[in-house]
């Protein structure tokens, strides 16, 4: 829920239409549907995964996509689960697609998806600091993730996360 509510502040910010925003969010509420497949096992693993056991993980992006693209909705909601980890420098997965041949909407869920994931405990590591997470994506704008989307993230997360934690 917190990678949808931040997605959709993200569209905002972006001044995305509401519609957009709404589809932002509904598609950052489904983008992990597909781990549905993935054994429990491996996803709570404390330990770093295997190049097999995260090759396993990386299915989660196409198998949602097979699970929503059945549904009639209004937007591609299905194509953006499908590319939330590819990255602008097309070193993400499933398709490698770079740049403006990623979804908007995709590159928005990328960002939120990755800073809450480095903001939360897993159980193969601590959660990063707020600070620590926020530069990382500084420095990863550009290659990993859209300037676009990162300057209109951190125009409001360094300010909102260091007053709530």
């Amino acid at each position: 829920y917190r990678a949808a509510q931040l997605s959709s502040k993200i569209a905002a910010t972006l001044d995305l239409s509401p519609q957009t925003q709404n589809n932002v969010f509904l598609a950052a509420m489904l983008m992990d549907i597909g781990t549905l497949s993935v054994s429990g096992e491996i996803l709570n693993t404390p330990r770093n995964l295997s190049d097999i056991e995260f090759s396993l993980i990386k299915t989660h992006a196409e198998t949602g996509y097979q699970i929503l693209q059945e549904i009639p909705f209004e937007s591609p909601i299905a194509e953006f689960v499908l590319q939330h980890h590819e990255r602008f420098d097309g070193s993400g997965y499933p398709a490698g697609l770079r740049e403006h041949e990623i979804f908007l909407e995709a590159r928005i869920l990328g960002l939120a998806d990755t800073f809450i994931a480095m903001i939360s405990e897993r159980p193969h590591r601590p959660a990063l600091s707020v600070e620590q997470a926020l530069n990382i994506i500084k420095k990863q704008s550009g290659s990993k993730f859209d300037p676009v989307v990162t300057q209109s993230f951190i125009s409001f997360a360094e300010q909102e996360f260091t007053l709530k934690n």
